[in-house]
């Protein structure tokens, strides 16, 4: 947190997400603070109907 904390106001710098403990589980944090759990779900270009 101390590095983001460092960079966080460089306007060369876009932050994308960050790391948490695997304990966390894999969330997406809102822009008002809160989190939504998400899953991967794949993607089969392949599937036919």
């Amino acid at each position: 947190m101390a590095d983001y904390d460092k960079i966080k106001h460089l306007p060369d710098f876009t932050i994308i997400g960050h790391m948490t403990p695997k304990a966390s589980g894999i969330n997406l944090i809102a822009k008002a603070g809160t989190s939504h759990p998400i899953q991967a779900q794949g993607w089969n270009a392949f599937k036919q109907n």
